[in-house]
């Protein structure tokens, strides 16, 4: 039994509600970071050089270079918040968070410029002029990017700080050098610059393959690794916008679209539903990864037991098979002795003989139990539909068991004279009700059993009822199952296989019906079923089909399974079910090696009381 405190599993792993009152601290930092940026902005404001400031706006179109992609940039925005707003999972929170921040930035830098309003500076040697709100802006949305980035790897929190700490220190000293009027100071903070880049760029590979690794879906490794390829490409972009726009080799208004384009398809894959739909923690992908282990486990596990359910029918099988031949040979020749076929014997001898027989028809019940059980487990059971005159048969079953009962108790019929006919298969009626008989004979003690039948509109209910121990009422349905009695004390008291019950249910549902059961512990129990009566139209289906499948369908299987705490669930059940269809099946085994043992003790009495008389 699963321990109740045992912590379970979550079947969605991805799935991570966000609380109401927690705030997460790289969300508090880059609110900071938002806030910082304005501050930084307005200070940076005062340091714009007007004339250079004027050249670039009457060399950039504006509207295309700084007004376009801060619309977009805005639009993204507000896609983000209302994302944020209905987002209930941390991580995707997150990422729709971070998301907004890096674009609201970014836009506000593309609206400043396109107002005139963002500072630009002399630059040194190296520059004709420099955007000094744009490397604010990149100082305070590339970390986000690289954090993000950071959230699908296994990276340290050491690993992450420095890749951070790298990429501030290449755009900080990457500005210095571009203002800076003296050349050597230039030239040193853009080898710094220069130096820290390969690192940035490294420790972003690392953790996006990191995440691949992680990765067992081909088509988000797939996704993924697009997505590392479309971000180093374009963060590679701007080393040499720079390095051309220092050689001369761009105009200002080129310099400035190359600029705002490498940015914009930098940042852009922020929003993009392709990060959306592929971001996942490294926690969360070890958690998936568990899972498709787990399945294939189960699928492993399942079909071990299939294996070992199939290697027990075979087994069964063929021990059955081989044991109804010689059975059938110790009954026939036990009745011809019993008729004297070999001479006149006393009735010692004669007592003999009907124990062997009696024993033998017992192994007998057995073997056909476990036969018939099979087929109807694989679907391979006939049922013929044919005109059953229910009458007379239950006669003749009354006649068959009239030596079943104790000593003191009746054995009655009760059936209407000229009863309607019904349709089913005479054999499988007979067998249901000789098992539901001899069940009832083993447990009833004083009173009587009756086989009976009446109407219920266009169906014949047929019943056993008894006046025997009874069952008890938690134990009504598990009586059905197979090898399964009501307790090991009424098994070792009464014997039987457990089967009986069993087979008839599937029997009776074979027919298109149940099996019905009411018992009063103590006062006895009454088994019935219904059959279909017979009428007109049942000749011509009988003409068109001379038999129908068991309910069962076909062979059987494992059910489908949909969630983690299900499929553990069953597969506990049959590992269980499989380890008791197995103690039982030694029960029974020791139970026919017993009964072989007395049939051999009695075969040897009575040779031994042959060889005296002759």
């Amino acid at each position: 039994m699963a321990d109740p405190n045992a912590k379970q599993l979550d079947p969605s792993p991805t799935r991570q509600k966000l609380p109401g009152s927690y705030v997460p601290s790289d969300v508090l930092a880059a609110g900071a970071g938002a806030v910082g940026f304005a501050i930084t902005a307005i200070w940076c404001s005062q340091l714009r050089d007007p004339a250079v400031t004027e050249l670039y706006g009457s060399l950039v179109d504006k509207e295309w270079t700084y007004l376009v992609p801060a619309t977009c940039f805005f639009t993204a925005f507000v896609l983000s918040l209302l994302t944020m707003v209905f987002e209930r999972d941390t991580q995707r929170f997150r990422l729709a968070f971070f998301g907004a921040y890096i674009q609201i930035l970014a836009a506000s830098n593309d609206f400043l410029a396109y107002m005139d309003m963002a500072p630009i500076v002399r630059g040194s040697a190296y520059g004709s002029g420099v955007n000094l709100l744009r490397y604010v802006m990149w100082a305070f949305t590339t970390p986000a990017m690289i954090y993000l980035i950071s959230l699908m790897s296994d990276s340290s929190t050491a690993q992450i700080l420095l890749a951070i700490a790298a990429d501030i220190v290449m755009i900080v000293s990457g500005l210095l050098g571009s203002v800076l009027q003296s050349v050597p100071l230039s030239a040193f903070c853009m080898l710094v610059s220069f130096a820290m880049f390969p690192y940035v760029m490294s420790m972003q590979w690392v953790m996006f393959q990191s995440a691949i690794s992680a990765t067992i879906n081909c088509t988000n490794e797939r996704s993924l690794r697009m997505l590392r390829i479309f971000t180093l490409s374009f963060w590679f972009s701007f080393p040499i916008i720079w390095l051309a726009g220092a050689a001369g080799l761009l105009s200002p208004a080129t310099e400035e679209a190359m600029w705002t384009v490498s940015d914009f398809c930098g940042k852009v894959m922020f929003s993009s539903s392709l990060l959306y739909g592929n971001f996942l923690t490294l926690e969360q992908r070890k958690l998936i990864t568990m899972r498709v282990i787990e399945e294939s486990n189960r699928i492993q596990v399942i079909q071990e037991l299939k294996d070992l359910i199939e290697q027990k029918d075979m087994f069964m099988n063929g021990m059955t098979h081989e044991l109804r031949t010689p059975l059938n040979g110790i009954i026939g020749l036990t009745e011809s002795l019993l008729i004297g076929s070999c001479g006149a014997m006393t009735s010692s001898v004669a007592k003999i003989l009907r124990t062997i027989k009696g024993s033998g028809i017992r192994l007998l019940t057995f073997v056909n139990d476990m036969l018939d059980a099979a087929s109807v487990r694989k679907g391979v059971l006939t049922i013929k539909q044919e005109r059953v005159n229910l009458e007379h048969l239950v006669h003749d079953i009354t006649e068959i068991c009239v030596t079943l009962p104790r000593r003191g108790v009746a054995l009655k019929c009760d059936i209407p004279a000229k009863f309607p006919h019904v349709r089913g298969d005479a054999d499988r009626i007979i067998q249901m009700l000789h098992n539901l008989v001899g069940n009832a004979c083993k447990f009833t003690h004083t009173g009587s059993i009756t086989v009976g039948a009446s109407l219920e509109g266009p169906d014949a209910r047929v019943s056993v009822t008894d006046t025997g121990i009874g069952i008890p009422a938690d134990k009504l349905l598990d009586i059905f199952d197979p090898f399964k009695q009501v307790d090991k004390k009424t098994t070792r008291k009464y014997g039987g296989t457990g089967l009986g019950l069993s087979l008839v249910k599937q029997l009776a549902m074979s027919h298109g019906s149940d099996i019905n059961v009411e018992s009063t512990l103590g006062h006895g129990s009454k088994f019935s079923f219904t059959l279909k009566v017979w009428d007109a139209s049942d000749s011509q289906q009988v003409g068109r089909s001379n038999s129908t499948r068991t309910s069962s369908g076909s062979e059987e299987s494992l059910p489908t399974l949909e969630s983690e705490d299900v499929y553990k669930s069953h597969l506990v059940q049959e590992v269980a079910t499989l380890k008791k269809e197995r103690i039982l099946m030694e029960e029974q085994m020791e139970e026919i090696s017993a009964e072989c043992a007395r049939l051999q003790e009695a075969n040897d009495l009575l040779e031994e009381r042959l060889a005296g008389e002759q």
